[in-house]
């Protein structure tokens, strides 16, 4: 179990939540979403710019990098794969499932998770995005998990953290 930190400004334990009425649901928006897929796909403009009009052919014919406007296809490409790919919200429901939806309203991750895959939850504070939310993963998940995604099984850290825009609200709720 997951023992009170002082790298987090405060924790609970998931098998510690009250028993919640039927039919309750929570939603809490992570913030940031549309400025870091704007973020990335600027990225790639960059290499664009500098590409088409940095480089210059025989005699200073100007523009041989036609051939740069890929960097372009990859920045449209890049903004919305980051806004299906990225969770924009999150779901609590009956304080037993949690679910994750991308900025379309897609549900991400296969679905509704149960809440028990998580030891707990956790507020900590951070230099960029302020006060966020930190999902603590259970041991045996982390395992499932890195059985599942071998190639990537070295990416896959024991806390999932999210900036919550209304961090506020969650903190009351929990």
């Amino acid at each position: 179990m997951v023992s009170s930190s002082s790298s987090y400004d405060a924790i609970r334990n998931v098998n510690e939540l009250p028993s919640s009425s039927a039919n309750s649901t929570f939603d809490y928006h992570v913030k940031g979403v549309l400025l870091m897929a704007f973020a990335t796909a600027f990225a790639q403009l960059g290499a664009f710019f500098e590409c088409f009009f940095g480089i210059r052919g025989p005699n200073g014919k100007w523009p041989e990098a036609w051939w740069s406007f890929c960097f372009v296809a990859v920045a449209i490409v890049q903004f919305f794969n980051y806004l299906q790919t990225t969770p924009a919200k999150i779901t609590i429901r009956d304080n037993s499932t949690i679910s994750f939806f991308n900025y379309y309203g897609k549900c991400l991750y296969g679905g509704e998770t149960e809440l028990s895959v998580y030891e707990a939850f956790a507020i900590k504070s951070s230099s960029c995005w302020g006060v966020g939310l930190v999902l603590i993963r259970t041991d045996e998940h982390m395992a499932n998990m890195k059985e599942q995604h071998k190639c990537c099984a070295g990416c896959i850290g024991k806390e999932y953290c999210l900036a919550l825009r209304d961090i506020a609200k969650f903190r009351t709720d929990f």
